[in-house]
């Protein structure tokens, strides 16, 4: 059976790549034949040796800024689906994504499902008032009749062709959109979660995207040191993050069990403003 994982790395965000393809590469679907398409603007020579680097097909992607860098996605992939349908399964991984226990084939799509594969977003996690798109202007607006699940946007996957099918149906809609001066509240994410709403995806429990809970103290050490006082202010949100002692969503691992892929604290590596210029 043939694996593609795909993952977007402009910018900053290359210096995730070798974790990601390493934790892929020994917990990820093993026995099963890999291939990593990574769409990106760095050289894989400058990201050093690591395993499963001969796997990487780079993809060069120019940055486009925030928030075209996610949201425009869809047409990434759609531009490249003869190579990508070279798979049975694709799965997409944000690039700060690690696997960390084992991952088996019980993430694939029965027959009689649609094809995709979602993930429970885990700050949704036995909660409400999901936020999805709510401006009925926007191709991606899902009424409240509609609205019974919320899912992750950083790991979803599927059938390849029914994978790269909904692709081509949400980038025309996102062209739509865009071509009415309209961005979805979530982007990609909002597009996503209106693909399946009233469909029947495999969903995933949070555990397959469960956020990493760093060390308060190195998290500031690390957003003081990277950012530019001007951006300082915009970090109010990520400090009150680290200054929280329990882990906030310990809860889903009490529910759940052991976490299979963890989403990493980009506030380790300098946050959101600074990984995104």
């Amino acid at each position: 059976m043939r694996i593609g994982i795909l993952t977007i790395a402009t910018g900053k965000y290359s210096i995730y790549i070798p974790e990601l393809v390493e934790s892929c590469e020994s917990l990820f679907l093993c026995g099963h034949e890999k291939k990593y398409f990574v769409y990106t603007d760095s050289d894989i020579k400058d990201l050093g040796e690591f395993t499963g680097s001969e796997k990487v097909n780079i993809i060069h992607q120019e940055k486009l800024g925030w928030p075209y860098d996610s949201m425009m996605r869809f047409h990434m992939f759609d531009a490249f689906k003869e190579i990508i349908s070279e798979t049975d399964y694709v799965f997409f991984m944000n690039a700060n994504m690690k696997v960390v226990s084992s991952v088996d084939e019980s993430i694939l799509p029965k027959e009689n499902m649609c094809g995709i594969v979602s993930t429970e977003h885990p700050g949704y996690y036995k909660k409400y008032g999901f936020p999805y798109e709510t401006d009925s202007r926007s191709e991606f607006y899902v009424s409240a009749q509609e609205r019974r699940s919320y899912f992750q946007g950083c790991f979803n996957g599927g059938r390849t062709q029914e994978f790269l099918k909904m692709c081509e149906v949400l980038k025309n809609k996102m062209d739509r959109d865009l071509s009415n001066n309209i961005i979805p509240i979530w982007h990609d994410e909002s597009a996503f979660n209106w693909y399946l709403a009233g469909g029947d995806p495999l969903i995933l429990p949070p555990t397959y995207a469960y956020p990493e809970h760093c060390d308060g103290n190195s998290i500031k050490k690390s957003l003081l040191e990277n950012n530019d006082e001007s951006d300082l202010p915009l970090l109010g949100s990520d400090f009150l993050e680290a200054d929280q002692g329990e882990d906030p969503f310990v809860h889903i691992l009490n529910d759940l069990g052991e976490s299979k892929i963890i989403q990493r604290n980009k506030n380790m590596n300098g946050g959101k403003i600074y990984l995104r210029k």
